[in-house]
């Protein structure tokens, strides 16, 4: 489908001004599902998770406005977040035209039968949705972060009733598979979230020996993929005290107060700083400047025995990277499969090797070439942009046309 340049014209990036203007690929992915006669006039939504800023939110966020984009009419979100907070979050995402669509709804103890849907998404962290049974829809989305429930399961699950099961990475994709029938293979897929509008072009002025942290500031759960603050602050509070000038920046959204303020008693001027729920030009500023992003979740721990407690997938550092930072990450979840240690980014399994890399950084011992590890990571990343998870999300849906 190719929109005469009259009609390009109307839906063209450059020639609208509002705050999310269609645009031409857009516009395209719109018509082609259109024209398909895909229903999506209703469509429901739930998560048993608060709707905050988050990764996982705003990977569902993303999922919303590709309906509201190809003619949704209604949507029905069930969360029970506390409703000032929910509208605080959806203003974070969305336009007024876009929120005008959107309608929170209570998560249901019992069957929903008054409301059918034509599609319905379901955002967990299990293995199987646990929504399923409470809504009648045309196709049932499942989309799993990760299965945390992944040792409490024993054999192989049936996705009985689940029309496609989405997951973020090929990480994730490994651990759920794993537990899943074979001939339920062709059910499960990724998309990978939608990181950036477009890859960045600017020529950044990075200062030396800079490093930005990004990441939710919660209490440390041997239940959860930690973010690590703690012991990568310790490491750069040592290196403090030496001759060497560098900066690290820690950015999050503030989940405990009082284990944020715990944190920032490792802050030393000029040198080490911790910022919470600071503004996006704010925390874009300080990615421009940085050479380094570090992503420290699942260090000192083993992937085989806890693989839950390892990064499924991390925006924030596509994000630093698109800004050309160096990543710093894990040796374990999803950063290996896009991470070549010394050739576009440096790897680490525990403390210790984390505590002499970056040693190494800040003395000048380890390098890289960064303008080809910059070159490389580009390269890496087109497929996480707002296109790429529009059009791989068109394309599952348009597989329910073909069969």
């Amino acid at each position: 489908i190719v929109a005469n340049r009259d009609v390009a014209l109307r839906f063209s990036q450059e020639t609208q001004k509002g705050i999310n203007p269609l645009g031409g690929h857009n516009y395209w992915l719109a018509e082609t599902v259109t024209d398909t006669k895909l229903q999506h006039d209703t469509v429901g939504i739930i998560t048993p998770f608060l709707y905050i800023v988050g990764g996982g939110e705003y990977y569902l966020s993303m999922v919303i406005r590709f309906f509201i984009m190809i003619g949704a009419k209604r949507i029905h979100f069930y969360n029970n977040t506390e409703p000032n907070m929910f509208t605080t979050t959806l203003k974070k995402f969305f336009n007024d035209t876009e929120i005008d669509v959107i309608e929170q709804r209570n998560i249901p103890r019992f069957k929903v039968n008054n409301c059918a849907y034509d599609y319905f998404v379901e955002m967990g962290n299990e293995l199987h949705p646990r929504f399923r049974n409470n809504f009648n829809s045309k196709k049932y989305i499942y989309h799993c972060q990760f299965p945390f429930d992944y040792y409490r399961t024993a054999g192989r699950i049936k996705l009985d009733n689940i029309d496609h099961v989405i997951v973020n990475s090929e990480y994730t994709l490994k651990y759920y598979n794993n537990k899943t029938q074979l001939s339920d293979a062709n059910k499960v897929c990724i998309n990978y979230p939608s990181c950036f509008k477009s890859l960045d072009t600017t020529k950044f002025n990075k200062r030396k020996n800079t490093f930005v942290m990004i990441g939710r500031i919660h209490i440390p759960s041997k239940h959860a993929h930690n973010k690590g603050h703690e012991t990568v602050l310790k490491i750069f509070h040592a290196l403090a005290n030496t001759s060497n000038d560098f900066e690290l920046c820690i950015i999050g959204t503030v989940q405990d107060v009082s284990y944020y303020n715990y944190l920032r008693k490792y802050e030393h001027e000029g040198k080490i700083r911790v910022i919470g729920d600071c503004s996006e030009e704010e925390k874009n500023n300080i990615i421009a400047e940085s050479e380094y992003v570090i992503h420290a979740t699942g260090i000192d721990m083993n992937e085989e025995k806890v693989c839950f407690a390892f990064e499924h997938f991390g925006i924030s550092p596509i994000e630093c990277i698109n800004k050309n930072c160096i990543p710093i990450c894990t040796n374990g979840g999803y950063f290996p499969h896009y991470i070549k240690h010394g050739e576009n980014g440096f790897l680490f399994r525990t403390t210790y090797q984390l505590k002499q890399l970056l040693g190494g950084i800040v003395d000048g011992t380890n390098k890289l070439e960064s303008e080809k590890a910059i070159a490389i990571n580009k390269d890496i990343i087109k497929k996480f942009s707002h296109s790429c998870f529009n059009e791989r999300l068109a394309h599952i849906l348009l597989k329910d046309l073909e069969q």
